[in-house]
């Protein structure tokens, strides 16, 4: 994630800390019948009334909210502790919703995590190569690299041999390690230079999907290749959700107990499954007893104790190491808002 993600994270991991009543609120910022602002003040206006019998009251200062859209988010994620805040944009879109607990609803971040992929791209032009890193809503320079040449006033794509193209390839390829990490899922090359560049038998195999771009694309400006290399990237994590999906639903010894919470919790808090999926987009308010290993459901929130229980089994999943993952409801079967496996 971007380096504002990090950092807000940090912010929310000191919020979560006090020992006050929690308040999430998750804000649409596309597609909206009605002002932003509005609708904002409509879902404070609902923290409020939740709150009341805590005599807490919240108040935000959002700003001009347009900035966030501006960055490519669809959602934002309000968390409010205290007198305090931290906010979150999102990639994708979240429904109108406040819960207010005695824990943050963390799915939407989680659903951030898991959706989140990254790409290289390597840039070549008349002097060298650029090294981009673009993510949903990022797009960072991150190295400009210079071919070693005995002449310096010369252009290298038209003075360097083969065998110097070849050994500026392979150096390149020693960055590309170097910054590509766990989330890397794509490095695209592009740019104008020597047909070598576009030669596949001179660049190694480095376990992450190497693109060579058009022709067409080849003397375009990186941003504008950058645009196409995101929509790739998105296909690539709608292909990954399905796939996962797909083999988890197909081992014999899954199981899946939709209207049992009980049922789940036990398998939550004894470890009896390896990996939970939940869905990003549903909510079933309730309270959850450990001690007692029971849960009780409620259609909707009545005060500041109920919360979202699935949203609850993610966070004992996590602490008792369980593998999770949010996704959103359309790579779920239809009807079930979680798989245990």
């Amino acid at each position: 994630m971007n380096r504002y993600f990090n950092r807000q994270m940090s912010q929310l991991n000191e919020l979560a800390k006090k020992d006050e009543t929690k308040t999430s609120i998750m804000l649409p910022l596309v597609n909206l019948l009605v002002p932003e602002q509005k609708l904002l003040g409509g879902l404070v206006g609902t923290a409020n009334n939740l709150l009341s019998k805590n005599k807490k009251r919240i108040t935000l200062n959002t700003g001009n909210l347009d900035k966030w859209r501006k960055k490519g988010a669809q959602s934002l994620a309000i968390y409010h502790c205290g007198d305090e805040a931290t906010y979150f944009p999102l990639p994708f879109h979240l429904e109108p919703r406040v819960i207010v607990a005695d824990s943050f609803h963390i799915k939407p971040l989680l659903a951030a995590i898991n959706n989140h992929t990254e790409g290289i791209l390597v840039h070549f032009h008349n002097w060298g190569a650029t090294l981009f890193r673009f993510g949903e809503n990022s797009v960072d320079r991150i190295d400009s690299i210079l071919p070693a040449s005995k002449d310096t006033h010369t252009i290298w794509h038209y003075d360097m041999t083969k065998e110097g193209i070849v050994d500026f390839i392979n150096f390149i390829q020693q960055e590309l390690i170097v910054y590509a990490g766990q989330q890397t899922s794509l490095i695209a090359i592009t740019g104008s230079g020597n047909d070598y560049i576009q030669n596949r038998s001179l660049w190694k195999p480095l376990g992450i999907p190497l693109l060579f771009m058009e022709e067409s694309w080849r003397s375009i400006y990186p941003e504008k290749a950058i645009v196409v290399l995101k929509r790739l990237l998105n296909e690539q994590v709608e292909r990954i959700h399905s796939q996962e999906v797909a083999q988890i639903l197909s081992r014999k010894h899954i199981t899946n107990q939709q209207s049992d919470f009980d049922h789940l919790l036990d398998q939550v808090l004894n470890k009896k499954i390896s990996e939970l999926i939940v869905s990003l987009d549903d909510i079933q308010f309730g309270k959850i007893d450990i001690k007692s290993g029971k849960t009780i459901l409620f259609k909707k929130q009545h005060g500041a104790n109920d919360d979202d229980i699935l949203d609850d089994m993610v966070e004992i999943a996590i602490k008792t190491g369980i593998k999770v993952k949010v996704i959103p409801r359309t790579y779920l079967p239809s009807g079930l808002t979680y798989i245990a496996a």
